[in-house]
C-alpha cells in the first residue's frame, strides 16, 4: 500500500513538474515573440488604493479595427493613423488617487526592472520637484529601428505606464499624445 501511495505521489509530482516546465516554456516563447511587451499586471496591486483606473489593451487586431473609425480626410486623425501604422500593440495602465503620494517608487519598480534589460535604452528623463512629476521614456532598438516604447509618467496623484509594441517613428510618436490613453505630455516638441 505504501508503495502505491509513493508511486502515485511521484507520478503527480512528475506531472506537476512537466506542467510547470511547459508553462515556463510557453511564457518564454511569448516573450521572445514580443520582447517589447512589458508585464504590466504587477501594477494591479495599486487598484484598491486608486480612485479611478484605466486599463487599455489594444493588440494588433483591435488596433487595426479601431483605426478604421479614423478618417483620412481629417488631418489630426490621418496623422494618428500614420503614427500607428505597423504598431502591434498599445497597452496602458493608469491609476489616479484622491490624495498625494498614495503610491511609492517600489510600486513601479517591477516595471523599471524590466526596462533595465540590455534591449531597452532610456531616451528621456524629466524630473520636476515643483510639479511633482517624473517622466521616463524608454525605447527598444532592434536593427537600428525603434521596435518598442515604454513611458512611465508619475505625479503626486497619478501613475501611468504606456507600452507601445512595434516600429515607432519618434517624430510621429508625439501625434499619439492624448490618444489611446497616452498622456498628453511634452517630449520633443
Amino acid at each position: 500500500m505504501k508503495e502505491a501511495v509513493l508511486k502515485l505521489l511521484a507520478t503527480r509530482a512528475y506531472m506537476l513538474a512537466c506542467a510547470a516546465l511547459l508553462f515556463m516554456l510557453a511564457s518564454a516563447v511569448a516573450q521572445a515573440q514580443e520582447p517589447a511587451r512589458l508585464e504590466l499586471a504587477t501594477l494591479d496591486r495599486l487598484e484598491p488604493r486608486a480612485e479611478q483606473t484605466l486599463n487599455i489593451t489594444m493588440d494588433g487586431k483591435v488596433l487595426q479595427l479601431a483605426l478604421r473609425f479614423l478618417s483620412d480626410k481629417k488631418p489630426n486623425e490621418a496623422k494618428i493613423k500614420e503614427a500607428v501604422a505597423g504598431i502591434r500593440g498599445i497597452y496602458v495602465k493608469r491609476f489616479e488617487f484622491d490624495q498625494d503620494n498614495v503610491f511609492s517608487a517600489a510600486d513601479v519598480e517591477p516595471i523599471r526592472s524590466q526596462l533595465r534589460s540590455p534591449l531597452w535604452s532610456q531616451l528621456v528623463e524629466v524630473r520636476s520637484k515643483k510639479e511633482g512629476q517624473n517622466i521616463d521614456v524608454f525605447t527598444m532598438i532592434d536593427g537600428g529601428k525603434i521596435n518598442g516604447v515604454a513611458i512611465i509618467a508619475l505625479d503626486r496623484r497619478q501613475v501611468t505606464v504606456v507600452n507601445i509594441i512595434g516600429p515607432v517613428d519618434v517624430d510621429k510618436l508625439t501625434e499619439l499624445r492624448g490618444n489611446f490613453g497616452i498622456p498628453d505630455f511634452n517630449i520633443g516638441k
